[in-house]
Parts: C-alpha cells; structure tokens; sequence
C-alpha cells in the first residue's frame, strides 16, 4: 500500500499541473480580446485629445505621455503581455482625459471605463511603476507635446 502512494504522488501533481496549464491557456484568449478592446478604446481618447491639444495648444506633456504609453501597450499586446498592455492603455487614456480637461475638452462619458474595463486587478501597478517601466525601454523618450501632436499616430492601434 505505501508502494503505491510513492508512484500516485507524482502522478497527481503533473495532472495538477496540466490542470492549471490548460485553465490559463484557455483564459488566453479572452485576456486578448479584452486587451485588444481595451487599447482600440483608448487609441480613440487620444485622437480626440490631439484634436483637442491642437485647438487648445495647452502643453503639459500629457499628451506625449499617453501617446507613449499606448505604443508601449501595443508593443506588449504584440508580444503577449495582455494584462500588461491594459495597464499601460488605462495608463495612456487617463493621460489623454487629462489632456482634453486641459485643453478645455470634454472627456465623453462613453470613452470612459466600460463594466469589462472597470474590472482591474486591485494589485494594478501605480503611475510612478509604470512610467518608470515606460522610461526602462525606451530610455532615449522625450515626453515633447509639441512633436507628439504633430505625429500621424498610425501605430497606437491594433487589429
């Protein structure tokens, strides 16, 4: 009896295991799709803040910030960073809100986070950690509202 116990002991931690791989890997999906939303809704906010930053002409960096920050988010998304990409879009969209509020914009109650967004894990990094992750890859940025308003921003979206 203590024989089999020695063999069933390995055996139930791989089911374990594979248990838990294929809960995560079928959660994959739907943290894609959510993600995907996520950032095509905040690449939305920051088109209307740039338009609203060309009309205002007030510069805070904000803007520059937020258009960094959804790049970084879809280059995570790209790679496979789902939830961290909804970090840094949720980032780049309260930068945007704050650009339009600047400029003497209204932020549109339907840009704001929807039942799906509004669901972020309490353990969400905070401004400071996320700017600094910003910074961390690409430490050459320059957060210059005058040079970011001017860009096509072609690449703040995703498919």
């Amino acid at each position: 009896m203590k024989t089999m116990n020695v063999y069933w002991k390995p055996v139930a931690v791989i089911l374990m295991l594979i248990t838990f791989s294929l809960g995560e890997v079928s959660a994959q999906p739907a943290l894609r799709n959510r993600s995907r939303k996520f950032i095509k809704r905040t690449s939305t906010v920051i088109m209307a803040a740039k338009k609203d930053l060309q009309q205002g002409k007030i510069y805070t960096g904000d803007f520059a910030r937020a258009v960094a920050h959804q790049r970084y988010a879809r280059k995570l998304f790209m790679n496979g960073f789902y939830q961290k990409a909804i970090y840094h879009s949720h980032r780049a969209r309260m930068l945007a809100f704050a650009v339009i509020r600047s400029n003497k914009g209204v932020v549109n109650r339907e840009w704001e986070l929807d039942k799906d967004e509004s669901r972020l894990p309490a353990n969400q990094p905070g401004d400071r950690e996320l700017d600094q992750e910003l910074v961390k890859d690409n430490p050459s940025i320059a957060f210059d509202d005058r040079i970011a308003v001017q860009a096509e921003l072609k690449d703040i979206d995703v498919k």
